[in-house]
């Protein structure tokens, strides 16, 4: 993994989540002659390194098929926001016997977000 990565740190909620769920989205790569480079993850990386997780998922591209910029825009695309399975997720948790305050924990939420 490279060492350098651009971008913000990840912040306290994101710790948080990977911390108690691990990182459930591998990270994006592409290989090539000069090694690997990360397309997609660098958050997932940059948290993973700071709660002590060694090992991470990839999918890894060979360099050329596509450009990490492609894939890095790709990902972000796929990640919009999408209200409307959020809120079947939660309703399902509250079916599931869920209380406000289990779930806000669990997304690392306040309640009245």
């Amino acid at each position: 993994m490279p060492q350098d990565l651009p971008g913000d740190p990840p912040d306290q909620s994101f710790l948080n989540s990977v911390r108690d769920f691990g990182i459930i989205q591998p990270i994006i790569m592409t290989e090539g002659p000069q090694g690997v480079k990360v397309a997609a993850g660098r958050r997932r990386i940059k948290a993973a390194r700071l709660i002590g997780i060694g090992e991470l998922g990839a999918v890894v591209f060979q360099e050329g098929w596509v450009s990490p910029e492609s894939l890095t825009l790709i990902e972000n695309r796929h990640r919009q926001q999408n209200a409307l399975a959020d809120l079947l997720a939660i309703e399902a948790l509250f079916k599931a016997g869920n209380d406000e305050e289990k779930i806000a924990a669990n997304l690392g939420v306040s309640k009245v977000t």
